[in-house]
This record gives structure tokens, C-alpha cells and sequence, in this order.
């Protein structure tokens, strides 16, 4: 299976040997509008590999890895699905190889992308917080995931909880918690924080306060 980006010509295809699961292209990125095809081919012809940059947007990938993965959707319009991709199959012991495939990505200027950046700096941030659970030895579930404005008495953040494995990102801290839901309030252990209470509200969670362990009574 190709994934690839927008506007793009596969200008030579060469599948991935067998055995190769998750490879990526080689791309060379047109330098103005008036770049042509052909003046794009000739351009890799006379200079060779270093005509070439690395690109997040195509890879060349087996049908069971995508299967097992498939996308994120909660990442929508423009940015960051493809490296939040990337960073999960990586994480299942995919490493990427490199396939002979050449790819012309047309150029384009920023005002072409038509980019919604409010929905852009979200996805940022839905990426942020699968890495920072990849980096603490966990692949997150999206499936069973979701970001919830949260109000402390202290910050506003959206925190990105997933119900699979019980943990928390804090995108001001930048680190994966536990958190429980008992009688149906959040009970967040944070990592360098003693654990607090939160419960549901319109806008996402808010702060109760400190979590209270009753003394045991024997």
C-alpha cells in the first residue's frame, strides 16, 4: 500500500523487497511554481541522491501493518497525522527502510495549503501527547482515547486520556499519569503531584480538589 501526500508524482516506482514492511520513498521537493516535470527529472538525473530530501508524508507500507494500525481519526484536516502514524508503527518494532521509489512533491506555496491552523495546533497536540505515551513504553489506543479541556484552580490544559491503558498526558508537563474513574470522578495520579480529584462538566473536567484517603477502619 502507497501513502503519499497531496500533489505529488511518482515519477519511478520500485517496490520494497520482501520481507520490508514499512519503507519510505525518495523525494525531491520542486523549488518554484514554474518547475516543471521534466526540468524536476533532469534535476535528479544530473545531481543525483543529494536532489533528494526526507519526507514524513510517503511511505510504502504491507497491507498487515496498516490493518493493525490503521490511522488516527482523531487527527482531521491539515498536519501531523502522518508522523503520528509513523511514531506508533515504529513503536511496534517497524523500522523503516528505504525503497527506491521516487517522488516529486509540486510546489506549492503556504497559502495553497488553505491551512485551518486552530485544528492544526489541535492535531499538534493529539501527536504530542501519542508520543509522550510512546516514549513511556506505551502504544496508545485512539480508538478509546479522547482530549478534555481541563480546569484546575492553577491551569487550563487539554489532557488527552486514554481509557485502554488508564493514562493521562498533561501537555504543560509533559508527561504520561494514571488516572482512575471512580464513582464516576477522575482520579489523576500525577507523577510529581500528589493525585487529585476532577469531575465531568460542560466544558470538559474540573478541579474538586485533593484526593482523600479515609483511614481504614479495623
Amino acid at each position: 500500500m502507497f501513502f503519499c501526500d497531496a500533489d505529488t508524482v511518482l515519477a519511478k516506482i520500485i517496490l520494497p523487497r520482501p520481507g520490508e514492511y514499512y519503507t519510505i520513498p525518495y523525494v525531491y521537493w520542486q523549488k518554484t511554481e514554474k518547475e516543471t516535470i521534466n526540468q524536476s527529472l533532469k534535476e535528479i538525473e544530473s545531481i543525483g541522491a543529494a536532489a533528494f530530501s526526507e519526507g514524513n508524508s510517503w511511505f510504502v507500507l504491507h497491507r498487515n501493518v496498516f490493518d493493525a494500525l490503521d490511522f488516527n481519526e482523531q487527527i482531521f484536516g491539515y498536519g501531523w497525522e502522518d508522523l503520528e502514524f509513523s511514531v506508533r508503527v515504529q513503536a511496534k518494532g517497524f523500522v523503516p527502510g528505504r525503497c527506491g521509489t521516487h517522488i516529486i512533491h509540486l510546489y506549492h506555496t503556504q497559502e495553497d495549503r488553505q491551512v485551518d491552523w486552530p485544528q492544526f495546533y489541535r492535531n499538534q497536540a493529539v501527536f504530542e501527547a501519542i508520543q509522550i505515551q510512546v516514549q513511556n513504553g506505551y502504544v496508545p489506543d485512539w480508538r478509546n482515547s479522547e482530549t478534555l479541556k481541563t480546569s484546575h484552580s492553577a491551569w487550563v490544559a487539554d489532557l488527552y486520556f486514554d481509557y485502554t491503558g488508564n493514562i493521562v498526558v498533561n501537555p504543560l508537563s509533559k508527561t504520561a499519569n494514571r488516572f482512575d474513574i471512580v464513582d464516576g470522578k477522575f482520579v489523576i495520579h500525577w507523577n510529581d503531584w500528589p493525585a487529585e480529584v476532577f469531575e465531568r462538566d460542560i466544558e470538559g473536567l474540573a478541579y474538586i480538589g485533593p484526593l482523600v484517603i479515609s483511614p481504614t477502619t479495623i
